[in-house]
């Protein structure tokens, strides 16, 4: 529970520092990005467990995995947006400027001279002062007609994609073919779903988008259990398409849901 619990505590962090520090036309690639993380990282998982068999040294390999990302506090920045709303203006300022240098844009002197207004600049408040912060902000999510509206539609979607892309992750045994062969080859179309994913969601309206591949990942799904058992060749090629098209939805439900929903409390939504 509590592997699991923080696990997802690191990919929600990361995301939020990805979304902070990117420009909003980038933030689609980004996206993409993020999600190719857990389509490498299944099939290095994959690799591990076809030449380690016993489930403690396993689990053991993939703790030294999770141990060398502690190496991280010392090469990733800290958002610059964040220092700001924290009245951290110095910070701020020198963490644009490194970024600015990495990217080869002499941007040093309007960044040193840069002045934000009263409304940028929020000074540090205590621990009390913030947790009823955040609750006032998490109250908005049922409190506002809107924001229940959007939130009422979306945690479904979220709901369902979550359900079918592991339920079908943990039901490769059923194809009935090599377990290692099969979450290999389903992992890369993942991989490619995305890459083909990530130009069509910048070009065709969102909302058409996102119902037309929920529409189609739930039908290949059903389809796969009308195909006899007998049939292993397509059952694991409907499992492999399946499984891409939920990754597929995952990626774009997660690239949409930040862009109908205010700064203080997207981010509550998408990773409750």
């Amino acid at each position: 529970m509590f592997l699991g619990g923080s696990i997802h505590s690191v990919w929600a962090g990361l995301f939020i520092l990805v979304q902070e520090t990117t420009p909003v036309h980038y933030r689609t690639f980004t996206g993409g990005i993020m999600n190719f993380g857990w389509n490498v990282g299944a099939l290095i998982l994959c690799a591990l467990a076809y030449f380690i068999r016993d489930w403690r040294n396993l689990q053991l390999s993939f703790a030294i995995f999770s141990l060398t990302m502690i190496s991280y506090f010392f090469f990733v920045p800290e958002s610059p947006r964040w220092l700001l709303s924290r009245g951290r203006i110095e910070e701020a300022r020198s963490g644009l400027i490194k970024v600015a240098r990495m990217n080869k844009v002499q941007l040093e002197n309007e960044i040193r001279h840069l002045e934000f207004s009263n409304d940028d600049i929020k000074p540090n408040g205590n621990f009390k002062e913030e947790f009823w912060k955040q609750l006032s902000q998490f109250s908005q999510l049922v409190t506002s007609p809107q924001l229940r509206t959007r939130v009422l539609l979306l945690a479904p979607t979220f709901f369902a994609v979550g359900m079918g892309s592991y339920g079908i992750h943990f039901a490769a045994r059923l194809a009935d073919l090599n377990l290692f062969a099969v979450t290999a080859v389903k992992e890369i179309a993942n991989f490619l779903t995305i890459v083909i994913l990530i130009p069509i969601f910048k070009k065709v309206q969102r909302t058409r988008c996102l119902a037309f591949t929920y529409f189609l990942a739930g039908f290949v799904a059903i389809l796969f259990l009308l195909v006899p058992s007998h049939v292993t060749g397509i059952r694991a090629g409907l499992l492999v398409i399946a499984q891409a098209l939920f990754v597929g939805n995952y990626f774009l439900v997660d690239t949409y849901a930040p862009e109908i929903l205010p700064t203080p409390v997207r981010y509550i939504l998408i990773h409750l």
